[in-house]
């Protein structure tokens, strides 16, 4: 499955733009184990600039609350780390 994640990534690359990856499928530590995959690209011939975001269905399907455990969690992070 991961095969399939980078590959879809090796085509955005190919189109070229790319300003910055944050790949969560291999972080150091994450918060309640979401992944996903975050590009931020320049839309051709515009001053846009979008993010695309790669996730598998079953994390997707599981984003709305895990961002609102994510958002609680960040309460109680040490401002340190």
């Amino acid at each position: 499955a991961f095969d399939d994640l980078y590959k879809c990534y090796a085509i955005i690359e190919r189109l070229g733009g790319i300003l910055r990856v944050k790949d969560r499928y291999q972080p150091q530590s994450m918060a309640f184990g979401y992944r996903d995959l975050l590009i931020n690209v320049y839309c051709p011939d515009s001053t846009i600039v979008a993010e695309i975001q790669l996730h598998f269905y079953e994390f997707y399907k599981l984003k709305k609350i895990s961002h609102q455990m994510y958002k609680k969690a960040r309460l109680f992070e040490d401002g340190d780390t």
